[in-house]
């Protein structure tokens, strides 16, 4: 396990094994992420077993040794999810000492806690009662669009996900608009929306003259085999 660990590079890794966990790797699986998750007790580990194959490492993720051995170094991403918020906050100082660039997304079970994960290096910063609290009131008021979205995440048969893609520098799509740079014609791809690179701005439901920009980010509803392929497309020639 440790020679294919080794070769990841631009993955993600997942620190801890509890519900939140659960359903970060059981995400990662099912939109054919690369990833590696770091938990020190057997038995936690053997409990993720049904959600499928993975890779990981028995140790304490808390050891900088421990993350490099993960690949901390070449990851683009890594989620927090210990038990405490005291151990989340020393994990972002920890990752982001060594990772300047990777983006940390934390479990905050306190909100009075998030503010200093910011600060400590964390780029975002989750807490599961407040997401449950909206999930409750989304299912109150909007409940048609709340199954819409259920229908999207619980479908093992055609996994479709709200993804985002960037316009590479030198891609073929930087300088097209729309209709000539063949996104329409991806399988059933959605674009939704392209935040545009030079001003940060969201450009909703664009036309198909609207142009393609280098540093722009497509936001489409697509399965992860279309966006592997559009991602081909808006990278580099």
């Amino acid at each position: 396990m440790d020679k294919y660990i080794a070769k990841l590079d631009r993955h993600y890794i997942v620190c801890g094994s509890d519900e939140t966990a659960r359903t970060i790797i059981q995400e990662l699986l099912l939109t054919k992420r690369s990833f590696v998750v770091v938990e020190p007790v057997k038995e936690r580990l053997d409990k993720l077993a049904y959600l499928g194959d993975f890779l990981y490492i028995q140790a304490d993720p808390a050891e900088d040794e421990v993350l490099k051995s993960a690949g901390i170094e070449r990851a683009q991403g890594i989620f927090l999810s210990l038990p405490t918020d005291e151990g989340n906050l020393f994990m972002t100082i920890g990752a982001r000492s060594l990772n300047a660039g990777i983006r940390i997304v934390a479990k905050g079970i306190d909100v009075r806690s998030h503010s200093k994960m910011t600060k400590a290096g964390a780029d975002y910063v989750i807490s599961p009662a407040y997401i449950g609290g909206m999930r409750m009131v989304s299912q109150m008021v909007r409940p048609a669009a709340v199954t819409f979205l259920d229908m999207m995440l619980r479908d093992r048969e055609k996994v479709l996900r709200v993804e985002e893609v960037p316009v590479g520098e030198g891609s073929p799509l930087a300088g097209k608009p729309i209709a000539a740079s063949g996104l329409k014609g991806k399988r059933g791809a959605l674009l939704v929306a392209i935040k545009r690179a030079a001003t940060n701005d969201y450009e909703f439901n664009p036309p198909d003259s609207a142009v393609l920009k280098a540093g722009d980010i497509l936001v489409l509803i697509a399965s992860p085999e279309i966006v592997g392929d559009i991602e081909k497309s808006a990278d580099k020639d």
